[in-house]
């Protein structure tokens, strides 16, 4: 950049000497074989013996949960009141038939109603607060149309009046199977509805009334009045089995 010459790292006017050429082969290279992989260890031991801890399964439901899922499916008060009262009002209903002369009235024309009223009671009161009760509802209706309008509006009421527990019973174990995800213990319900259904039975003294002699005529009363009771009395219990607990405080 200053315009001096630049001078050659040699010498210009010497000649330079050619490398000298070796007669020699090259060395030979030795290739090292590739080396071993190393051999796995077993992984070391801890020598600290201590005991596995003990972890709870969340997946298993702990006590708390399944004493809340118990008091989810009792049944409310308002619900259990309307089927104690029908199978109390069954009992009171139908012995005065047999042992008291005249005493038919309670059980042909009041109980039919009756029972239908508190069926659809019971029915709304769980279809409002579960969706479900239908078949109570219905069953209710069935009561109260065919045993009661029925029954006062035709000649042949005792007819009706026989036939009207087989659809009654059937509806209420048709309850009973549609309730049994909202309240414990429903085939206690069932058991009613079929316990009811066999008053049906004694219709046949209906229709071989010339047929049957008084001891027979009287052995089938006796019997649809005990399949009332048994009903009645199941309905109770129902009721009773199926009330919230109270909590253990112990």
């Amino acid at each position: 950049m200053d315009g001096a010459v630049l001078s050659a790292p040699y010498d210009p006017s010497e000649a330079r000497a050619a490398p000298k050429q070796s007669s020699e082969p090259p060395p030979t290279e030795v290739i090292s074989a590739p080396a071993k992989p190393a051999e796995a260890r077993a992984p070391l031991q801890s020598t600290i013996r201590a005991p596995v801890p003990q972890v709870a399964d969340l997946h298993q439901p702990t006590a708390a949960t399944s004493k809340q899922s118990q008091v989810t499916m009792a049944a409310p008060l308002v619900f259990r009141l309307p089927l104690a009262a029908r199978g109390l009002l069954a009992v009171v209903c139908i012995l005065p038939w047999i042992f008291l002369e005249g005493w038919g009235r309670p059980w042909n024309v009041s109980f039919p109603p009756l029972a239908g009223v508190l069926a659809i009671i019971a029915g709304t009161i769980l279809y409002v607060r579960h969706k479900s009760g239908r078949f109570l509802i219905i069953e209710g209706i069935v009561a109260i149309f065919f045993a009661g309008i029925i029954m006062l509006a035709t000649d042949t009421w005792r007819y009706w009046h026989a036939a009207w527990p087989m659809p009654s019973g059937a509806l209420i174990v048709a309850a009973a199977f549609e309730l049994r995800k909202h309240i414990t213990r429903t085939w206690v319900l069932a058991a009613a509805g079929l316990i009811f259904a066999t008053y049906t039975l004694g219709a046949a003294k209906y229709l071989f009334d010339s047929q049957l002699t008084y001891n027979a005529l009287m052995a089938i009363t006796y019997l649809q009045v005990l399949a009332v009771v048994l009903s009645g009395l199941t309905l109770m219990a129902f009721s009773l089995l199926t009330r919230r607990k109270r909590p253990d405080l112990t």
